[in-house]
């Protein structure tokens, strides 16, 4: 699974993208060295799936029904 940091990824964003989406490959977007994001290849028809359970993991994780769970991080937590 290939990583790249956020300003390769700005660079070459048309590469990666038809890269995931062709071949099926999986990326890791780095902030400051950080994991921020994931890059997934899906088909039609899956993002709601993927939705419903990633929003599933994050109201697990909290423990809430997800609304009003965002929080500003603070200056010490960054």
């Amino acid at each position: 699974m290939p990583i790249v940091g956020i300003r390769d990824f700005k660079s070459h964003a048309c590469e990666i993208v038809r890269r995931v989406q062709e071949e099926r490959e999986l990326y890791i977007v780095t902030s400051h060295g950080r994991p921020a994001a994931m890059m997934i290849p899906i088909e039609d028809g899956e993002i709601e799936e993927l939705l419903r359970h990633h929003l599933h993991i994050i109201t697990s994780r909290r423990g809430t029904s997800g609304r009003g769970t965002f929080r500003k991080r603070s200056k010490q937590g960054q």
